[in-house]
């Protein structure tokens, strides 16, 4: 299922898994897969624009929390253990593979990632990055302006 997935993508994943492993929690969620996107991408976070960086960055920086995790022998066994993605997360993922074929895109990027939070229009993570502006619409425009979403 991930072999279209870019290494920062795959990246996201590792940090939503380390985000659930955190909070103790028994799947990952869309919130953890936004806090792996923001980790683990902040050149994502970047090219969002001002509002986003602002109100998306994380409180720690992915190397220090790599750095804990290598320290708490409690959190780096969670973080090796299997966590599932819970059905909103398999969704998103889901949704992420047809807004990067829509888009004509190969690979799967952090970016289609979000795409496929922002579908799902009831849930927290998508009011908090409608909060941050980002918006399904601008993010799909943004995108449809890179060839094959190489970046």
């Amino acid at each position: 299922m991930f072999e279209r997935f870019t290494e920062d993508a795959r990246r996201t994943l590792f940090f939503a898994r380390a985000k659930t492993a955190q909070r103790g929690g028994d799947s990952i969620t869309p919130e953890d897969l936004l806090g792996g996107i923001v980790w683990a991408t902040p050149n994502v976070l970047a090219r969002l624009g001002p509002q986003a960086t602002e109100t998306l960055a994380p409180t720690e920086t992915a190397d220090h929390f790599m750095s804990r995790i290598d320290h708490d022998e409690s959190l780096n066994a969670h973080t090796r253990k299997e966590i599932p993605f819970s059905p909103a997360t398999r969704l998103a993922l889901q949704r992420a593979g047809e807004e990067a074929d829509d888009l004509g895109h190969n690979a799967i990027r952090p970016e289609h990632l979000l795409l496929g939070l922002l579908r799902d229009e009831s849930s927290d993570v998508w009011r908090t990055l409608q909060q941050a502006g980002v918006t399904l619409r601008e993010l799909r425009r943004m995108l449809a302006e890179e060839p094959g979403g190489q970046h």
